[in-house]
């Protein structure tokens, strides 16, 4: 099993709280998939069988610490996470869209 980089995501975007705050901040995020290769045919190639994504990255100014929050990015998707340190880096909950 492997991991497999496939989206690299940065810009500017906004944070929103629960209760409507918003801070506009600068994000990079990373996106990987597990990758696992089939042995169902012996001797024959076999495409990888996709697994789980990923998210990984930081998310500057870090602002409502402990909280949970929304990124809005600059195509539009967003996402729930909240930081799990003071350096920034976050914890997905969900891909919103």
């Amino acid at each position: 099993m492997s991991m497999r980089h496939i989206e690299t995501m940065k810009g500017n975007g906004t944070v929103t709280t629960d209760d409507g705050q918003e801070v506009v901040v600068c994000y990079k995020l990373d996106v990987y998939q597990r990758e696992m290769q089939s042995s169902a045919l012996k001797d024959s190639y076999t495409s990888p069988v996709l697994g789980l994504k990923h998210c990984e990255g930081t998310i500057e100014p870090v602002c409502f610490f402990g909280q949970t929050l929304t990124l809005e990015m600059e195509d539009g998707r967003k996402l729930r996470f909240f930081f799990k340190d003071t350096s920034g880096t976050i914890a997905l909950i969900e891909w919103i869209s």
